[in-house]
């Protein structure tokens, strides 16, 4: 049956705690993207890409923005 949302936190919550050392490494699995073992800025900015599929003048300008620090 579905779960409200207070009680899927509580479990949620419950479940971080347990296993706090496999969830890093779950976590950092998902962020590595081109799986090369560290979180480089190609992840970062495939991260970002993704969740602003439906926001692209964002990306953009954050991306822009970056890249304007890096070479200034």
């Amino acid at each position: 049956s579905p779960m409200n949302f207070e009680y899927f936190c509580e479990i949620f919550e419950r479940f971080l705690n347990s296993h706090q050392d496999k969830i890093k490494k779950m976590v950092h699995s998902i962020y590595d993207f081109n799986e090369d073992k560290y979180i480089c800025e190609l992840d970062v900015y495939s991260f970002i890409k993704i969740f602003e599929e439906d926001n692209p003048e964002f990306f953009m300008s954050v991306y822009l923005e970056d890249i304007l620090k890096i070479i200034t």
